[in-house]
């Protein structure tokens, strides 16, 4: 009986530490939070009962487990799909670092630090509770298991639809992740007219998706605006303000604020274009406002994705074949995504999330798929490094006690 603990603890050692470390981390995020704000609880009171489009699917996964969705039901919900992300993430990448040459896995464990760590990482998903975020992700990972399976990876289109109607931000937060996976399946020798199959239906089920939800959603939500807000207040376990219905109408009604105040009184009914004008001066303005703040956050943010390039600009060099020469550049490319979907969107600290999460992801993928670039490039730069150990933990500290996560400072 010991002798089997011991073995079990001995292959699910990793997996325990980044389990020990992210539980710490969310449970000091958590303690001072008050829950759910009201602004975020409105994503859970309403449902595809009231049309067929993105940011209902966890709405209508929530009233179909319960009729009375009251605040600390949703707090507990939320927090349950926090630790069950922790849970699968802490698997997984202990069980991949397990599986790493032994002469690489001091290297593996320092990416492992490096994702526990930092603003940028899993503590958004405590620090900003509620944010749909959290699902968006697990979905992601589900989708990367699925990929490595013969049989579910014909799954993975599906569950990327339900990540756009979990929230459209999925195509330039996490999906990424999932599609540069697959992508990468496409150059390997096993099935590879499997996974080009499976690679075309994700892209183009997400892709369909998208379009559906940005071109057509709106017109599927056929009840008044007034009478969805009056649904949502019926099943809220108190009243709500005009703040957190004023969501309701932008997302699910076009009703777009002014660029100058937002307030319930002062929106207009645009064309999609006129919807992305305004959305682009709204969120250009509040950069303004606080010009210290978001030059602090993007600085962080190219630092560390900097390191992120470091690595697939070696992996490029360690191979001839153009095929994945190309896949790695599209690994290093995918983080220009953040600063576009900056452009509409002022909480960037998401997408600068998403953006190191779906890095993070990407590398553990190569460790797990033994890609023999990337090896050498993780094992080229770790002997740049050797003598360096006081530049790498100057790194990491700037990195990891970087704690700004808003605008407002």
């Amino acid at each position: 009986m010991k002798d089997k603990a011991l073995k079990l603890f001995s292959d699910y050692k990793y997996s325990l530490m980044i389990f020990a470390a992210l539980t710490i981390q969310a449970i000091i995020n958590l303690t001072p939070m008050k829950g759910v704000g009201e602004y975020l609880y409105v994503y859970y009171l309403v449902d595809f009962s009231m049309g067929k489009t993105s940011r209902l699917l966890v709405g209508t996964i929530v009233n179909w487990l319960t009729d009375s969705p009251d605040i600390d039901w949703i707090n507990r919900f939320v927090i349950i799909f926090v630790f069950i992300t922790i849970i699968l993430a802490s698997i997984l990448a202990g069980r991949i670092i397990s599986g790493v040459k032994q002469e690489l896995k001091p290297h593996a464990l320092v990416f492992a630090l490096f994702l526990v760590s930092g603003p940028f990482a899993f503590a958004n998903f405590t620090k900003f509770m509620g944010f749909l975020d959290i699902f968006m992700f697990l979905v992601a990972l589900i989708a990367i298991v699925f990929l490595c399976n013969r049989y579910l990876q014909w799954l993975v289109p599906i569950l990327c639809v339900a990540g756009v109607f979990i929230h459209q931000g999925f195509v330039l937060s996490f999906f990424p992740l999932v599609i540069l996976a697959s992508f990468y399946l496409t150059f390997t020798q096993e099935r590879k007219g499997e996974r080009k199959a499976v690679f075309v239906l994700t892209a183009g089920f997400t892709a369909a998706s998208l379009l559906y939800c940005v071109l057509y959603g709106t017109d599927t939500v056929t009840i008044p605006f007034e009478k969805m807000c009056e649904i949502a207040q019926e099943r809220a376990s108190y009243d709500l303000s005009d703040t957190a219905l004023f969501n309701l109408g932008f997302y699910f009604y076009n009703h777009v604020p002014s660029a100058l105040e937002l307030s319930t009184d002062q929106y207009a009914d645009l064309s999609l274009w006129e919807t992305f004008l305004e959305l682009f001066k709204f969120t250009n303005i509040t950069y303004l406002n606080n010009f210290r703040g978001l030059i602090s956050i993007m600085s962080l943010a190219f630092f560390v994705f900097a390191l992120f390039w470091i690595i697939w600009i070696r992996c490029i060099k360690n191979t001839e074949n153009k095929g994945k020469r190309f896949v790695y550049a599209c690994f290093m490319l995918s983080t220009l995504i953040v600063p576009l979907y900056s452009l509409i969107a002022v909480d960037y600290i998401r997408w600068i999330q998403g953006g190191v999460l779906t890095q993070f992801g990407l590398i553990f993928f190569m460790f797990f798929m033994k890609d023999e670039p990337f090896e050498k490039a993780v094992a080229q730069i770790g002997d740049f490094l050797k003598n360096k150990k006081l530049f790498l933990v100057l790194i990491y500290l700037v990195y990891a006690l970087s704690v700004q996560r808003d605008i407002s400072g």
